[in-house]
Formats: C-alpha cells, sequence, structure tokens
C-alpha cells in the first residue's frame, strides 16, 4: 500500500498491509489474508509489531517475483556450503493478466429466416 514518506508530500512507500479473505457463504468478520513465508513475515513474529516498508522504486510496474531458495556449492577444499537465498524476477507485467480492452470480436453472421 503506497504511504508518504515522514517530511516528504511527494515521495512515497510501499507498505506491507493484509487484505482481507472474503470467502462466499462465509459469515462473519472477514480474516486477514497472512504472509505464509519469512520474506514478507519480517516484523510479524514479535511484540511489538513493525511496519515493513520498501522504495517504490524496487518495484516496477509489471511486478516482481521473490523466489526463496537453497543454493549449493563445493569450495576449493572439497566442503560443501549450503545457504538460503532469495531472488527477485521481473514477472511477465501487465500483458500476462488477463486484462482485455477495446478488442473487435467477429461474430458470427445471422441466418435468414425461412
Amino acid at each position: 500500500m503506497p504511504v508518504h514518506i515522514d517530511g516528504s508530500n511527494t515521495q512515497i512507500q510501499l507498505q506491507r498491509a493484509a487484505l482481507l479473505r472474503i470467502l462466499e457463504g462465509q459469515s462473519g468478520t472477514p480474516e486477514k489474508v497472512r504472509p505464509r513465508t519469512s520474506i514478507l513475515r519480517y516484523g510479524l513474529d514479535g511484540a511489538p509489531q513493525c511496519e515493513y516498508a520498501i522504495h517504490e522504486e524496487e518495484v516496477p510496474r509489471g511486478g516482481i517475483r521473490v523466489k526463496m531458495s537453497f543454493q549449493r556449492t563445493r569450495w576449493s577444499d572439497g566442503g560443501v556450503w549450503v545457504w538460503l537465498g532469495m531472488r527477485k524476477d521481473p514477472t511477465r507485467g501487465e500483458r500476462s493478466s488477463g486484462l482485455a480492452f477495446d478488442q473487435l470480436v467477429p461474430t458470427p453472421p445471422m441466418k435468414a429466416n425461412g
């Protein structure tokens, strides 16, 4: 969610916010969707909870996908090193969303009665 940086009317950061999960046929108050991985859980598990914000220029218009995976390599002495790494890749962008505007769709010719 975009928020203004303190002391600036023009600069913004993107702050983590929860979406509401509304299921069909659900009664009562909707639940917040919580992050499942540690990538976006930063600051949620402690007390008090803290906000998480990133600079808007870090997220391109088409979006990004952050992947977390184990990395493994061998050192020059033959020892094995394993660590948990993260990688940020651009997504395919707005064209992959399935949205379509101002399309011409051919229609079949009308059949004559008779």
